[in-house]
């Protein structure tokens, strides 16, 4: 979004438009009083509605034999989003021979545009694949009953099955047969904000962090990978206090039972916190300081300013040692980008593939005080895992044979 104030003189950036509007209201309070789960609803007899019944209603809503056949049927059958274009090249209905609908005529004709499936890692923006039933109420008076909806089960939850002795004896086995021991992470959910001013989101947040903490214990990960947080549009100092006491209280709930917790560094998008090694030791309270460990990514640091293609990796293992007291982070995501330095941005894309480039690959893996730190590739599968498989391979064959001893890299 694009805003300029003219009553401030100024021109209002996108972030801080949506940090204004998420911080407006307390919605997380309403949407907790007054959402309901799909699951939690009493069971009931199922009515079907005839054929002739189902056909009627399409034809009233504007359903045409392209979008059945093209869009919804692949959606039910395959259970996969189908490929499809934003707005419609027929002829508008003032220009029609034929007979319209009355809301034809009042609707506008946007240009035809492929709009595949959206790509989590490249888009800027986190999107829910969830969805709700009820009526939305006024939009631009929006109140408790706004929220009064039946919310239909994702996969992005704050709440996971739990987990059987079978489950986590075949998977410790696996990690056993496959020699990763050591070197299997888990990343805690992205809706977590543990610097949230707004309470009810801070406290969620909290709960699912000691949760996703045991879970990885149980399992014998060792850590759990986690974004600090947003500020919002609260003072930054106040926001680090909140994530630090966030922190020890997550880390105690879990105690002996919890996996390690890794704080990830970010590219400051916004008001989030951790965008230099400094900030995020910062976050960290000394009573939790041996439970508390540092992961980077190569493309988060890049877009916070950091020249890895310069003197930045060198800043940058001189700060973990003068903040963290390490040689080395205890997790490298290795990502290529395609962003300008310091741009604050977020892409991922695969290693060789973006500014970082070949060179700057080549240095790390022969870099000696990486050589017990995993490496993560955070990039699309593909069919298959091909794409992470031909990454992988990639940055073996830029690791000379006498630096893979030790070394750990994992897609």
């Amino acid at each position: 979004m694009f805003l300029i104030d003219t009553s401030k003189g100024r021109i209002v950036r996108d972030d801080e438009i949506k940090e204004e509007l998420c911080n407006a209201r307390p919605y997380q309070d309403w949407l907790d009083q007054s959402m309901v789960e799909l699951d939690d609803l009493p069971a009931r007899e199922i009515t079907r509605r005839d054929e002739g019944d189902l056909t009627r209603l399409q034809q009233t809503f504007g359903y045409t034999h392209e979008e059945l056949k093209i869009l919804l049927a692949p959606m039910a059958v395959n259970a996969k989003e189908a490929l499809g274009s934003m707005g419609t090249d027929t002829p508008i209905a003032v220009l029609s021979k034929r007979p319209r609908l009355l809301y034809d005529y009042f609707q506008q004709l946007f240009a035809q545009v492929t709009n595949p499936p959206l790509d989590a890692i490249r888009e800027e923006l986190v999107t829910a694949v969830g969805g709700s039933l009820g009526p939305e109420g006024n939009l631009f008076a929006p109140g408790p009953d706004s929220c009064r909806q039946v919310f239909l089960r994702s996969p992005g939850r704050w709440t996971a099955p739990d987990l059987t002795d079978d489950a986590v004896a075949r998977f410790r086995l696996a990690v056993t047969e496959a020699g990763l021991e050591g070197a299997c992470f888990a990343h805690a959910p992205y809706l977590l904000n543990l610097a949230s001013s707004d309470g009810s989101l801070r406290r969620t947040s909290v709960d699912a962090l000691v949760d996703e903490l045991v879970r990885a214990g149980r399992l014998g990960l060792s850590g759990v990978v986690l974004h600090p947080g947003s500020a919002g549009v609260t003072p930054r100092n106040e926001a680090e206090a909140r994530c630090r006491q966030a922190i020890v209280e997550a880390v105690d709930r879990a105690g002996e039972r919890g996996a390690k917790l890794l704080l990830e560094g970010t590219a400051g998008m916004g008001a989030q916190l951790g965008a230099s090694v400094a900030e995020l030791a910062g976050l960290v309270d000394p009573a939790v300081s041996g439970r508390v460990g540092v992961c980077l990514d190569t493309a988060h640091l890049w877009g916070a300013g950091y020249d890895l293609t310069g003197d930045g990796w060198e800043r940058v293992l001189g700060e973990v040692a003068e903040h963290w007291g390490l040689a080395a982070p205890h997790l490298l995501h290795a990502n290529d980008t395609l962003v300008a330095l310091g741009s604050r941005k977020d892409r991922h894309a695969p290693p060789g593939d973006g500014v970082l480039g070949a060179s700057f690959y080549r240095r790390i893996l022969a870099d000696r005080r990486l050589r017990c730190t995993p490496l993560v590739v955070e990039i699309p599968p593909g069919d298959g895992n091909e794409l992470i498989r031909a990454a992988l391979a990639r940055l073996r064959t830029w690791q000379k044979p006498r630096q893979a001893e030790g070394r750990r890299m994992a897609g």
